[in-house]
Order: structure tokens, then C-alpha cells, then sequence
């Protein structure tokens, strides 16, 4: 160490002394500064931090003397089964505190008050308060009764630790009745209303009943509760016989006469109950509640993350957990000098410091700010807000900080609203601050702080602190048929989400929840095996409507909005549906529509019972057979049948009735709309033509029939004559015989006769 010392010295002398033009390069001088930095930072391995904790393995002397408020061994422990030892000062009361094991006094004790207690007792229980004396003389006056104790009988000195207000109680429960003369069991609780150095004075009308018994000498007075002094309302009571003996109970703020609602600890044969804070080894302290009773385990923890989470801060690496990446940072050191030399002091250079860092504090690392501030770029910044020009987005600034020397805070973006400025005072603990404004997504992120302060969890949200806080929640609770496992986390902005799984013999039920803070609504997934009815239930819902699958053993059946399968399906090996959509089946039942745009079928298509068939070979028939079609094509179409052919534009087409002979008899059928042309092509050998009979279409008007037959004439119905092959005959429309016969007239292609027409 003492040749570190001699290091440091030399090099700084070495500048300080330097005569020759030009010898206090920058170079030089830079190099030993450098040198002069690395070895102040190697001292830290050799001397112990004055700003925060430290320890060393090895033996330290203080030969001058050694003030301190706390001083404590390593495995200390408190109170009459613990061990070490511990000398302090209370920092609230300003008083001194020993305990040790053993203390040897050789020479002479000096005590200004000697207090000796004795464990007293009523009816075998046990109770541990503030205050307890052993009565031995009472006075009885108009509205008190004075009960002395002994305060010396110079072996014992005892000092009166009761105080007005409090509540003095005696029980005596376990005299057998009836066995010794004018002795019974007795109870009071009564208010002590007057205090002196050996005696309590306790009232004849406040007490816990109207009947309570008045003290006598040899009475053991215990203290139990007072009505203004919280810190004497607490108290704990072991018993040794009662219900629930042997136990313990503990009590707080016990204010009346009344314990209902007091109880925050038992321990007992019937049941265990612990209420309070619990503490971790890391430090950390969550609400936790632990019971057990009969067939009962219940196991209850609560906390509350208060950190902002990374995906609701705008502002990146803003937790200063190990470094300060994505940060501009300003540290500066200013040297002063006297006449261009560096200025001493007890043998430092002395100048003034502008820090960041991060250092621990407690047991979390924390950013340091030393007369100086951080920037981070608008481009650096983790994310980057949608902003609205209609309405203009509120952003909420939070962090914790501990303020070492007082300074001003500047905090936010230059020229806008979410910029602020504050003085900070010194204080202990690290306390939540929290600003709002407008901001329109530009510009840098700045933090100021003149003095000195500590700093984590910064954030920059859209939310306020309160609607990001997280709070968990697990609980565990078993009994002698069940166990129930529950998770659950609650965020004001998000909603609430929880999983519990629930086992006994015969069911599993796993579910997951979540309900949406915005709208309300109820998201539910979950599992539901029954070992009973052997089913499997697996379900996603909103708001009770939803998906499922019930797996039993027989069936499975599947409910959901749609259904979507990847991958090849296959039924029983008869039915599979492939990759591409192609379904393939031995064999299948329709009822409803088939729609497809189009599609091979492989041997015979029967519909409706084969009133409709299509074979693979061609052939097929219509309307139960009355039309059908051989394979070669011929088609065949019975004497009840009526057949409408297809003419082009400005030709009728007609229609076809066969006959009994299976001859055709073609017509023109009533229509919306009439052409003075009509194509017929004849079949048979005695097809005819019948003309027209509706006279009131057809009177006066001229139809042109033409015969397109290449090989076959067209007969003429109720006529000899026929219409040649290729050939054409004009007809003229002429009176009428009735609404369904009228005359007809030929104008040429034939000799002229009449013809009749008729309505078929």
C-alpha cells in the first residue's frame, strides 16, 4: 500500500516539478494521468468504500478507538434462545441496547435501575405483555382500588413498566369448588387509571363486566391491552390447558375488552394461522397467508411487480441494471490550478466531479448522477408512438430516485409539455416520482440533476404508473380428496389473467382465463377429464361460446364456427379427404345441394332412385325412363313425352309429341313470341307437321315451315301432302273453325289446296 502511495506521489510531482520548456507534454501529462487513474482504481482492492457496503476476510484494529451506532456478531440472533451478540443505538429512541450471552464484570456493576422479571402465570397460562406485577397490598378508595407491589426487598429490584390507560387483567380458573373455605375462582379486567412507583390504581366502574371480583393481595396482574398506546395493545398467550391447549396465541390492538377480530397467530393442536409480512432471503417482502388445519393445506402469495415492463417503455435499457447502452452520458472531471499547475490539497489533486454511473445501492444497481444528466436520441429509443393530430397523446414519466444532496430536476423533452423542472431535497428512501404531458413523438429524452442522486425504474408509457402495476397471485390448497393449484396476474390497463388446475381421484380439470379489462369480455380454455364417465373435454370460449371436443369412448364429436383440418383425413380407411380437397368414399348419401364447378364419376350415377341414371359406358335415361339414349347415342323418347327443339334467331323451334307408334308430331307450342319461320326435321318416315290452330295469333299471317331433313319429306297433318326434303311450303292463316282449328291456305311450294291448322 505504501508503495502505491509513493507511485501516485512521484508521478504527480514528477508534472508538478517539470522546469524545461516543453517537458509537460500533453503527452506525458496524459500518460500520467492515465497511470495516476489506474492505480486510484486498483486502491479499491485495498482500501474499504466509505459509500457503500463492504466487507474483508481479515482482522481489522481500530487502535485509536471506534465510534458506532451498530455493532453486531455474524450468526446473531435475538431474543432468549438466540445467540451472538449485538450492541446498538436506537435511531428512534436514541437508546443504547446490549445483548450477550454472558457478561463478566470484574471489578463493579453500576445499574441506575435493575429490572429482574420472573415469568408470572394465571391458571397455568401464560401471557407475555408490557406490564406484569405480583400484588401485594391493596387500598380501597371512593373510585379506585390502589394495588402495591413489591418494588425492592433488596435481592430484587423491579421497575412499574404499567402506564395509565392500560388494561390490567387477572384469572385465576383451576380452584376446585367446594374443597377449601371463602376460596373460588376469580376474573377481572379493569382499567388502570393511576400509576406510581409501587403501585396501579385500578377503577371500580371501567372493567370488562359489571360483576368482575375486585383484587386481593397475592393477585399476579398482567397487562392486556390499552385504549390509546398502539404499541402496548399487542400481546401473546401460551396455555397449557383449555380447548385448544397447548398453544399459542398472538394478539394486536387489542383496544377493549374484547380479543374478537385480535387473533393474528395461533399455533394449536386444532389448527395453525399466521398473518403478517413474510420475508424472503433475497429481501424481498410479499403478502403471503399460510393455514393448515384438519384435512386442509391452504398456501396463499400475493405480490406486486411495481417495475414498468420493457414492452410498455418507450425509452430503451431505462432499468440501469448493469450499464447504460443506448444512453449519452456526460462525465467530467475539472482539475484545478494555480499559475498552470495543478492544485494540492493533503496531497490530492483537488477538483470537482460530474458523474454517471451505475452503482449498487442496497441490493439493486442503480444510476448515479453527479451534477450532470443523460440523453437518449428520439432514434435510439425502444419504440415510437402513433400520434394522433386530432388528439394529442398524454405520456406519463415515472421513476424512483433518492436524493443525496439537494439539486434541481429537468426532465423530459425540451419544448414540449412533457418537460418539467424541480428542486428535490435530500431523503432516505427511494420514493415513486411520477409527470404528465403531451408529446409529439420527436425530439431527445433528457434527465438533469444539479446535486447528487440515485435513480431506477425510469419509464416513459402511455399509461399511468398505477394502471401498469402487476399484481400475482398463487394459491395451493389441498385437502384429504383435492388438490386445487391457481395462478393469477391482474394489470389495471390489460385485464386479469389466471390457469388453475384442479386434481381429485376421479376428475382433471385444467383452465386458463382471461378477462379483458376494456370490453369485459371472458376468454376460457381449458381440459376436462372425468374418470367416470370417461370423457375428454377440450374447449376454447368467449363469453360462453365458443369451440370443443368431447372425446368419450365411443364417439367424438366436435362443435365450432368452422373446422379446419391439415394434412390427409381418413375415415375407417373407406372415407379420406387428401391435401389438394379431393374427398375419396366407397361409397356415399347426399341430402341438400351439390354444388361443383366440375367432376368425373367412374361407373353408374343413379339419382333419385335411378329416375334419373347415367352409365360408364354412355347411356343413361331421364324422367324414369321416358327419355333415354343408348350408348351410340340414339335417343329414344316416349309417346307421352314433349319435346321442344332449339331454332335460331327469327325461327321457332317445335315442339315434338310422339305417337303410340313412336312416329313425331311436330307443333309449334303457345309462346310469348312469334316468328313467320319454323324449323322441323323429321325422324321418321310418317313424322308430320300440324299447322297452328290459334286464329287469333295466326289469322292473316304468313309461316314459312322448312323441312331440313336431307333425305325425308315432312307430311302435312289431316293432309296427303308433303314438304320435300330441303324444301320449304308457305301457309297463309285464314278463318277460324273454332278457338283451336282454323283454315290455312298453301302459297307455295305445293299445289294449292287448304290446309287445317290445329292447337295441339
Amino acid at each position: 500500500m505504501a508503495d502505491t502511495f509513493d507511485i501516485l506521489r512521484k508521478l504527480a510531482l514528477q508534472v508538478r516539478n517539470a522546469t524545461l520548456a516543453g517537458e509537460n507534454s500533453a503527452e506525458r501529462v496524459g500518460r500520467t494521468f492515465v497511470g495516476i487513474l489506474d492505480l486510484i482504481d486498483d486502491l479499491k482492492n485495498i482500501y474499504l468504500h466509505k459509500n457503500q457496503p463492504d466487507e474483508t476476510n481479515f482482522l481489522i484494529k481500530f487502535f485509536g478507538g471506534l465510534y458506532a451506532n451498530y455493532i453486531q456478531s455474524i450468526n446473531y440472533s435475538s431474543g432468549t434462545l438466540g445467540e451472538g451478540f449485538l450492541v446498538k443505538v436506537d435511531p428512534k429512541t436514541g437508546k443504547s441496547y446490549i445483548e450477550v450471552d454472558e457478561l463478566f464484570v470484574r471489578m463493579k456493576a453500576m445499574f441506575t435501575a435493575l429490572e429482574i422479571k420472573k415469568l408470572s402465570y394465571a391458571g397455568g397460562n401464560f401471557i407475555f405483555s408490557s406490564a406484569g406485577a405480583k400484588c401485594i397490598k391493596v387500598e380501597e378508595y371512593d373510585t379506585f382500588w390502589r394495588c402495591y407491589f413489591l418494588a425492592d426487598d433488596g435481592t430484587t429490584a423491579i421497575e412499574n413498566d404499567f402506564c395509565l390507560d392500560d388494561q390490567v387483567r387477572y384469572g385465576e380458573f383451576n380452584i376446585k369448588p367446594g374443597v377449601y373455605e371463602d376460596v373460588s375462582n376469580r376474573f377481572y379486567w379493569r382499567l388502570c387509571v393511576g400509576i406510581g412507583e409501587n403501585y396501579i390504581d385500578l377503577s371500580k366502574t371501567d372493567s370488562e363486566a359489571p360483576d368482575n371480583d375486585f383484587p386481593k393481595e397475592g393477585d399476579s396482574l398482567v397487562q392486556l391491552g390499552n385504549r390509546t398506546d398502539k404499541k402496548r395493545q399487542n400481546a401473546i398467550i401460551v396455555s397449557v390447558y383449555g380447548d385448544d391447549a397447548p398453544s399459542i396465541h398472538q394478539y394486536a390492538g387489542i383496544d377493549s375488552y374484547s380479543l374478537a377480530g385480535k387473533e393474528v397467530t395461533v399455533i394449536s393442536p386444532n389448527g395453525n394461522k399466521f398473518t403478517g409480512d413474510f420475508f424472503l432471503k433475497t429481501g424481498v417482502n410479499i403478502l403471503t397467508r399460510f393455514q393448515i388445519l384438519e384435512d386442509l393445506i391452504h398456501s396463499e402469495i400475493s405480490s406486486v411487480r411495481d417495475e414498468i415492463q420493457a414492452k410498455d417503455n418507450y425509452l430503451y435499457n431505462s432499468v440501469f441494471s448493469s450499464n447504460t447502452d443506448g444512453w449519452q452520458t456526460y462525465n467530467k472531471i475539472n482539475f484545478f490550478t494555480v499559475n498552470d499547475r495543478f492544485l494540492f490539497l493533503n496531497d490530492n489533486f483537488y477538483a470537482s466531479k460530474k458523474v454517471v454511473a451505475i452503482v449498487t445501492v442496497g441490493n439493486r444497481n442503480v444510476l448515479r448522477i453527479v451534477e450532470t444528466g443523460i440523453r437518449q436520441l428520439n432514434a435510439d429509443m425502444q419504440r415510437k408512438p402513433v400520434i394522433s393530430d386530432e388528439y394529442p397523446n398524454k405520456f406519463h414519466i415515472s421513476f424512483r430516485y433518492k436524493v443525496v444532496y439537494a439539486g434541481t430536476l429537468t426532465i423530459g423533452f425540451p419544448d414540449q409539455s412533457l418537460y418539467f423542472s424541480e428542486r428535490l431535497e435530500p431523503n432516505e428512501d427511494f420514493i415513486l416520482k411520477e409527470y404528465s404531458g403531451t408529446w409529439d413523438g420527436t425530439g431527445d429524452f433528457e434527465l438533469n440533476f444539479s446535486g447528487g442522486i440515485y435513480i431506477h425504474s425510469l419509464a416513459l408509457t402511455d399509461n399511468a404508473y398505477e394502471d401498469l402495476i402487476t399484481r400475482f397471485e398463487t394459491q395451493i390448497e389441498q385437502t384429504n380428496d383435492r388438490i386445487t393449484l391457481l395462478a393469477k396476474e391482474v394489470t389495471n390497463s390489460i385485464g386479469s389473467l389466471e390457469s388453475s388446475i384442479s386434481v381429485t381421484s376421479e376428475n382433471i380439470g385444467l383452465i386458463n382465463k382471461r378477462i379483458d379489462a376494456v370490453d369485459g369480455s371472458i376468454r376460457e380454455m381449458g381440459i376436462a377429464i372425468n374418470g367416470i364417465t370417461d370423457n375428454l373435454l377440450l374447449y376454447v370460449k368467449k363469453d360462453g361460446l365458443g369451440s370443443e371436443i368431447n372425446i368419450a369412448l365411443d364417439n367424438i364429436s366436435v362443435v365450432s364456427k368452422k373446422i379446419y383440418f391439415t394434412g390427409d383425413i381418413s375415415a375407417n380407411g373407406n372415407v379420406s379427404i387428401q391435401k389438394d380437397g379431393t374427398i375419396k368414399a366407397i361409397g356415399g348419401e347426399f341430402s341438400g345441394t351439390l354444388k361443383g364447378a366440375k367432376g368425373d364419376f367412374e361407373g353408374t350415377v343413379s339419382i333419385a332412385n335411378e329416375k334419373i341414371l347415367l352409365s360408364a359406358d354412355g347411356s343413361g335415361k331421364l324422367a324414369d325412363g321416358k327419355i333415354s339414349w343408348d350408348k351410340d347415342g340414339n335417343l329414344v323418347i316416349s309417346s307421352q313425352s314433349v319435346l321442344e327443339g332449339f331454332g335460331q334467331a327469327g325461327y321457332m323451334a317445335t315442339a315434338i309429341k310422339e305417337q303410340t307408334s313412336g312416329d313425331y308430331v311436330f307443333y309449334v307450342d303457345k309462346r310469348d313470341l312469334y316468328y313467320d319461320a319454323v324449323l322441323v326435321q323429321p325422324v321418321h318416315a310418317d313424322d308430320v307437321f300440324a299447322l297452328p290452330g290459334d286464329s287469333a295469333v295466326w289469322q292473316g299471317r304468313v309461316l314459312h315451315v322448312y323441312n331440313f331433313s336431307s333425305d325425308m319429306s315432312l307430311k302435312i297433318m289431316g293432309s296427303s301432302k308433303s314438304i320435300p326434303s330441303k324444301g320449304v311450303a308457305a301457309f297463309l292463316g285464314c278463318e277460324s273453325m273454332s278457338p283451336v282449328v282454323m283454315y290455312w291456305a298453301l302459297l307455295g311450294g305445293m299445289s294449292g289446296e287448304r290446309f287445317l291448322g290445329y292447337t295441339l
